[in-house]
């Protein structure tokens, strides 16, 4: 049992959770607003959690909205994730090995 949760303890995305507690709280803030929102703790009362339950778009609930609702989501963490690798390669050196990680040669 030790080892799982020393294995649990040292992966990547609780040590990076770790590393944004130490010094950037703020960016943590988003994802408690977002969680929030999404369970009905935060602006129940405008209707915020139905926003990611039940999207609309011009009235109607179908895949348009979800994929509207999919593309904003996916966008947040995309961006969290390049937040996170700009600010965190040099405390975690195998995310800063490649010269250019943002760009792929296609063959």
């Amino acid at each position: 049992m030790k080892k799982y949760f020393t294995g649990f303890f040292y992966s990547l995305p609780i040590q990076l959770v770790f590393l944004h507690f130490r010094r950037y709280q703020v960016l943590l803030l988003f994802w408690f607003i977002l969680f929030a929102t999404i369970s009905g703790h935060f602006l129940k009362p405008y209707g915020a959690d139905s926003l990611m339950l039940a999207p609309e778009y011009l009235g109607h609930v179908n895949a348009l909205s979800t994929a509207f609702a999919g593309f904003a989501v996916a966008s947040y963490i995309m961006s969290w994730n390049i937040t996170t690798f700009i600010l965190h390669s040099r405390h975690i050196k195998f995310l800063a090995t490649t010269a250019q990680p943002f760009f792929k040669v296609l063959y």
